[in-house]
């Protein structure tokens, strides 16, 4: 079949033809297949009962591919995947292995900058640190002035509580949670749930331009940002599904599914983005989108300009 110059130019794609992060499809769990490009996109190959099937991933359109164990992909179908703004993330039942994120969705650099001034501002990090704890109690009315340990009480009662309420609710008996080395399908879904959901902020990060390891409530590791933003949503999302898979013989499977439909019931892609503008907001100051350089008082002259003489 002969391909029209359009359909093979949407291996390299344009900002302008990508889909909003808030529009996209939220994850594609994949496991057990080989990933290629084509002439015209990214597909995967599964066998099933002696049939190959062929399935097209709508790079474009896609917030987060997370790949299980038994998935083997070539580099042009990763290079398409990052040039279409995707996520990559390979998960195993420790959870997050790796990840790769996509382009950034937007030219401007105004949100990374909003991010560096909060960050290095004491006053403006802690107010976008009780956002994001703020975030977690949507139904608990705050006290003015309320310190950042008194949160940290309140979100580790929080996590607690709903521990040993799902563990009552599926009948789960002396539950531990075990993040690495886990063998109990109730630890293995926490464990791909939350990667699921650092995949989705990292591809939140990813579209705004944003530094990963410049969180407000974590510091010191790369992804602290992911965490931050993941965080707010596990008690309602992943606890909860993980649970809920306890008897599962396939839990990685189960729990991708349950939390899959908890993304789009709750639109929380289009939740967290919005989350991570709300926090950054107060950081934000009229900056040029173009190409600027630094001047010597700290104004900003024109980029892409040959000053030479000028």
């Amino acid at each position: 079949m002969a391909y029209g110059a359009a359909a093979l130019n949407l291996r390299i794609p344009s900002i302008t033809h990508l889909g909003r992060v808030e529009d996209r499809v939220s994850f594609l769990f994949l496991d057990q297949c080989r990933i290629e490009q084509t002439r015209t996109g990214v597909e995967s190959w599964q066998e099933e009962e002696g049939e190959l099937w062929r399935t097209t991933i709508p790079a474009g359109n896609l917030s987060v591919l997370a790949l299980g164990p038994g998935v083997s992909i070539t580099t042009p179908a990763l290079t398409t995947l990052h040039r279409s703004g995707t996520t990559v993330i390979l998960t195993s039942g420790d959870g997050l292995v790796a990840y790769s994120v996509g382009r950034p969705l937007t030219s401007s650099g105004r949100w990374a900058a909003a991010q560096a001034r909060i960050w290095v501002d004491p006053g403006l990090r802690r107010a976008a640190a009780v956002s994001l704890y703020v975030a977690r109690f949507p139904d608990q009315e705050m006290p003015p002035g309320v310190s950042l340990a008194v949160l940290r009480g309140i979100e580790g009662h929080k996590v607690k509580s709903t521990y040993q309420s799902m563990a009552k609710v599926h009948g789960v008996k002396n539950f531990k949670r075990i993040s690495k080395g886990a063998t109990d399908p109730v630890n293995i879904a926490l464990n791909i749930g939350n990667s699921i959901l650092y995949g989705l902020a990292a591809s939140v990060t990813a579209a705004l331009s944003l530094n990963p390891a410049l969180g407000f409530i974590h510091e010191g590791h790369s992804a602290a940002l992911l965490f931050d933003l993941a965080d707010v949503y596990k008690c309602e999302v992943t606890i909860p599904a993980a649970f809920s898979v306890a008897t599962s013989d396939d839990p990685i499977a189960d729990v991708s599914r349950a939390v899959r439909r908890e993304i789009h019931r709750r639109r929380l892609l289009h939740a967290m983005f919005a989350l991570a503008q709300d926090v950054l907001t107060p950081g934000l100051k009229a900056t040029p989108d173009a190409d600027m350089l630094l001047g010597d008082n700290g104004q900003l002259v024109p980029g892409h300009t040959n000053w030479h003489g000028r």
